[in-house]
């Protein structure tokens, strides 16, 4: 970097200038570089900064990669003026939506009889201690491996009508499919989104979706062949590493691979910059992969905390989603899969980790047990007919409670309007969370982009399990 090493051999020639000449030497000196002198960003300026204050130049290039990672440097929250925020302002008085701004969790008063697909009208019954005891049997999900399987618009169309009572599994892997519905704090706010109602959603995390839109907003890419991704939830230094089929690693120290595999997302690396971490591994184009066995392992680089530990994984190819949940403390390597690749017939899982059924409580609810479903309804922007981008499908489940503020909007939720002033509302929704309360809408979701199942237990005029497929 140019300015850098003029800056060096400036630096040095200014510590031994006497204190009284700096002022004019400074002076001099700005006038005879010139515009080479100058920073493009504020970012180089603070590696400038620590180089002035005596840091080694290699802690403080790292500190200046830290800050230009694409978590915290493409974020569009880096960097709003006076002026955006002047527009914006006057943009949302003109709307006259400066209420729909302040959210809040959604309760059941909220919701219309029009936009559920199923409400649960039975009361609760007292529980005996027999039934106590039951409740903390841990459910092993393989039990239910060979049930019945259907797709999720046949069990709303076909089954669903002649339900009375529905309970879900909450598996381990499905910590990521918690979310909350959200409503404006006042009922008779205008619109901002682009669907026809003021209702949104967060999923766990503040997200819209689970890993891959997490990799999204980090600035990865999510639209290759084939994707590896890894995503935690403390300030721990994780690593996701693959090898390819002809030996070479990709992983932080080999970003890149001939065969077009690359690490665009690289979170917690020069410091505890997130709790909502992620990695990304990709491959863009099919003609140019390696036919053969690839190998995925998490390394644990820097322990750094305690609480929330373990890893999510993700592997997508073709559109079909893999996840992989591991719930314990990272030491060293922790194999996630192998798989064989090939052009025809695409990835075939080999060794792969071990499923996990140890329970733990998350919103209030145990995993690896079935649980109430008070209601079941389609996302907000496929409410009263109207389709508006990805469907999901929401299982709000009895006890289930958010324990953290959620973000109440996101920008890709925004109506067109607001597209403009992006950065601003990025802002904005960061700051203005819904805050936690006991009356909530919160449960598991399952998203239209994503291959994914769950176990539930039905009963009306029959009983029976079925696997609802999405």
């Amino acid at each position: 970097m140019p300015t850098v090493k003029l800056f060096i051999a400036e630096k040095s020639k200014y510590d031994v200038v006497p204190e009284e000449d700096r002022d004019i030497y400074e002076w001099t000196t700005s006038l005879r570089l010139g515009g080479n002198s100058r920073m493009k960003n504020s970012v180089i300026g603070t590696l400038l900064v620590d180089l002035s204050n005596g840091e080694s130049l290699d802690r403080a290039v790292g500190s200046f990669e830290s800050k230009v990672a694409p978590a915290n440097y493409k974020r569009p929250n880096a960097l709003i003026t006076k002026s955006m925020i002047k527009q914006a302002e006057k943009k949302v008085e003109k709307l006259g939506i400066e209420n729909s701004l302040y959210r809040r969790f959604a309760v059941t008063e909220d919701i219309t009889v029009n936009n559920v697909l199923f409400a649960d009208r039975e009361a609760k019954k007292k529980m005996g201690a027999f039934d106590t005891l039951k409740s903390e049997v841990v459910v092993n999900e393989k039990k239910y491996s060979k049930v019945e399987g259907v797709s999720v618009d046949k069990f709303i169309k076909d089954i669903l009508p002649n339900v009375d009572s529905v309970e879900m599994m909450f598996e381990n892997r499905h910590i990521n499919n918690l979310m909350s519905l959200i409503a404006p704090m006042q009922p008779d706010a205008k619109n901002i989104f682009q669907w026809n109602n003021n209702f949104s959603w967060a999923y766990n995390g503040d997200v819209t979706d689970s890993i891959k839109e997490r990799v999204k907003a980090a600035g990865g890419s999510v639209t290759g062949v084939l994707r590896c991704s890894l995503g935690w939830f403390n300030y721990d230094d994780l690593d996701i590493h693959v090898i390819e089929p002809n030996g070479n690693e990709i992983y932080y120290g080999n970003k890149s691979s001939s065969t077009g595999g690359c690490l665009d997302v690289d979170m917690n690396a020069g410091g505890s910059q997130s709790r909502n971490a992620v990695e990304n591994i990709t491959w863009p184009r099919l003609s140019t992969m390696k036919e053969g066995k690839y190998q995925v392992f998490i390394n644990q680089y820097n322990r750094r905390e305690d609480d929330n530990v373990g890893f999510d994984a993700e592997i997508e190819y073709g559109g079909e989603i893999h996840r992989f949940h591991y719930p314990r403390r990272v030491s060293g390597n922790v194999r996630v899969a192998e798989f064989t690749f090939s052009k025809k017939s695409g990835i075939k899982f080999g060794k792969s980790m071990e499923s996990t059924i140890a329970k733990k409580t998350v919103w209030g609810i145990f995993t690896q047990q079935f649980h109430k479903v008070r209601l079941i309804m389609n996302s907000p922007n496929y409410w009263d007919g109207h389709k508006t981008g990805n469907r999901h499908v929401f299982f709000i489940l009895d006890g289930c409670k958010n324990d953290k503020d959620a973000r109440g909007f996101f920008n890709e939720f925004l109506s067109n309007e607001l597209t403009k002033h992006r950065k601003v509302f990025e802002v904005l929704g960061s700051k203005l969370k819904a805050k936690v309360s006991d009356e909530q809408l919160s449960g598991l979701g399952f998203s239209s982009t994503k291959r994914d199942f769950v176990v539930c237990k039905l009963s009306g005029n029959f009983s029976r399990t079925i696997k609802i497929n999405f």
